[in-house]
């Protein structure tokens, strides 16, 4: 007659059980985290080559916020000093600012100042100039990336530390990017700046920017969220952070206009 199995049977089935489970998740953690061959990195690359040269803003218009903090060098004990409000557009692939006003937005005939062509040299450089290797994959948002560290030399750095009353310098700089898999597209960039000559005031940079979708109307765009920059001084014992938050994207034909004038491209924002 068969004995009913008794209790340190069954504690050891169970046991014997949990181990087969750990096994096959270690199997398939490390079948899943293994890095890609060759072939397979080179076509995430090419991708990602390709989104970041043909990357380009919509006519949009958005709001961030700017919070500066210091604290102790090396310490993370940091401390607020100052927030402010701006308002930003981007037509035809170059950039305007403007403060905002009281109530958060700018005034009819706010003065847009132009600061530049978007995006920076930093996305001209993974497409062309920087040199990317395999680091590992990584979970961003619930999303999956292949993550390349990536470094641009001196001679091909666009990277200019201007110095009053001082010759400015190229510097070369590196960091890591989170890559789509799929379409190549670039949801997270950090940077790292280390070899700064020694008579300039900075001794070490480091940022990461954050880009996730937002949708305008029936499209999604990859669009910058957060950006953060770490500065350490070179002369006194205090880091420096500055973090900004940006929001409220929305396109200029959906409820807004601009008006070119003046030989300065100044900008009058109409809402």
């Amino acid at each position: 007659m068969r004995q009913p199995p008794t209790k340190s049977f069954a504690r050891n089935r169970k046991m014997r059980l949990a181990l087969c489970l750990l096994a096959f998740r270690a199997v398939t953690t490390a079948q899943t985290d293994a890095p890609p061959d060759t072939a397979e990195q080179e076509r995430i690359l090419t991708l990602m080559r390709q989104y970041a040269a043909s990357y380009r803003m919509p006519d949009v218009a958005y709001d961030y916020t700017t919070t500066s903090f210091d604290s102790p060098a090396g310490s993370n004990k940091w401390h607020q000093r100052s927030a402010g409000d701006s308002s930003r557009l981007v037509h035809d692939g170059r950039e305007y600012w403007c403060v905002t006003g009281k109530n958060g937005k700018p005034s009819k005939l706010a003065k847009w100042k132009e600061v530049g062509i978007y995006p920076t040299g930093l996305f001209e450089a993974l497409a062309s100039r920087a040199t990317l290797v395999w680091d590992r994959w990584d979970t961003l948002r619930a999303r999956r990336f292949a993550v390349f560290n990536y470094s641009v030399g001196q001679q091909d750095s666009k990277w200019i530390l201007p110095e009053r009353g001082i010759a400015s310098a190229r510097v070369p700089y590196s960091g890591s990017v989170h890559v789509d898999p799929v379409t190549g597209a670039i949801w997270r960039v950090s940077e790292v700046v280390n070899e700064i000559p020694a008579r300039f005031k900075t001794r070490h940079i480091s940022g990461v920017r954050d880009y996730d979708q937002v949708a305008m109307g029936t499209t999604q765009y990859l669009l910058l969220m957060t950006h953060s920059v770490i500065i350490r001084p070179n002369l006194w014992d205090v880091d420096e952070r500055d973090d900004w938050v940006y929001r409220n994207y929305h396109k200029f034909d959906a409820d807004s206009s601009i008006t070119f004038f003046g030989a300065d491209s100044s900008i009058t924002y109409k809402k």
